[in-house]
């Protein structure tokens, strides 16, 4: 089986440098930060829509921050379960880009259906970064201290986001550039960051690393023996269902 080579490994995440750690940290807490900027980003617009689409108050409430936030809760039954088998890096990096993707439905909607539905997938795959972001920071980091300092400074993007975006919102939709700017300030930034985490963003998860590992091990030794404990683990759909997908709605 297909161990870390030693404590001082560095290959192990645990044994990056300071200043690579860092620089993982940053580019894992950003990406969370935009999304929970996503959150309330409508939340100046109330008025432009109630006029726009013809509707209610209410109806502008449900179809851009509930919608949302139900689908905020939603996705990190998902996406926080299949980090546990597939890493840390794919889901958070899907999730985000798709967030933006549904985004842009919504800054082109002509009707409030189109919000109300989009919003929902927005929030949903926009959770992943929340889902996964403590993981993979407690995967980086492993001492008490500076765990609890990176987990902090993600948990303040939780209280960030929706502090800056009303602001944002409200001087976006009163500017020139009218609401539909709003979401679109917000989906150019998650895409851009989006592709930079893609080449900047490694993996962090050690059994997928290890995994990693043992195939180029197999490939450059010939020994086909060599593997993982992660690869021990069946990998049919219904095992993989009820250990990773369902294992949250039953606790």
């Amino acid at each position: 089986v297909v161990q870390w080579d030693g404590p001082e490994d560095l290959e192990n995440p645990h044994n990056w440098s300071i200043r690579y750690k860092f620089f993982v940290s940053g580019v894992l807490v950003a990406l969370p930060l935009i999304v929970n900027i996503g959150t309330s980003i409508m939340s100046g617009t109330a008025a432009d829509l109630e006029k726009e689409f013809h509707i209610g108050t209410e109806v502008v409430i449900l179809s851009t921050t509930t919608m949302f936030l139900i689908g905020f809760v939603t996705g990190p039954l998902i996406f926080g379960p299949l980090s546990e088998k597939y890493g840390r890096r794919w889901p958070i990096l899907s999730g985000v880009i798709l967030f933006a993707t549904f985004s842009i439905p919504v800054a082109v909607a002509q009707n409030f259906y189109t919000i109300l539905i989009c919003r929902f997938f927005s929030g949903a795959f926009g959770a992943s970064s929340m889902a996964v972001t403590g993981g993979a920071l407690t995967d980086v980091w492993n001492t008490t201290i500076s765990r609890g300092i990176a987990l902090d400074s993600f948990v303040a993007t939780a209280f960030i986001g929706p502090v800056i975006s009303p602001i944002l919102s409200n001087f976006i939709t009163q500017s020139y550039l009218g609401w539909r700017w709003t979401l679109w300030i917000v989906i150019i930034a998650a895409y851009s960051f989006s592709v930079f985490a893609v080449f900047a963003l490694p993996e962090t998860y050690a059994p997928v690393l290890l995994t990693a590992k043992a195939g180029r091990l197999r490939f450059e030794t010939k020994d086909w023996a060599l593997h993982s404990k992660a690869e021990e683990e069946r990998t049919n759909f219904k095992a993989f269902a009820q250990q990773y997908l369902l294992r949250p709605y039953g606790m």
